[in-house]
């Protein structure tokens, strides 16, 4: 799951995705803005055909809780 997460990221930040790690915050370390995440979690949502609420979506700060909710999702 983490290197489908990062794909994804990858198109979104200017960040060389080698020095992404779980830990990465999507705002301070990787510079996505809260139009950014959205987007990103639709692209998880229509990728793995699952929905993902407001409020998880309020609880996603770093690359480790988009792995953690995906897999949750995905019953990996």
């Amino acid at each position: 799951m983490y290197q489908e997460v990062i794909k994804i990221l990858d198109k979104y930040t200017e960040k060389d995705i080698k020095n992404i790690t779980e830990n990465s915050s999507l705002q301070s370390d990787l510079k996505l803005n809260s139009l950014d995440v959205v987007n990103i979690i639709v692209e998880f949502e229509e990728m793995f055909d699952i929905s993902i609420s407001d409020e998880e979506i309020m609880g996603i700060t770093r690359v480790k809780d988009i792995v953690d909710c995906l897999e949750k999702k995905c019953g990996k």
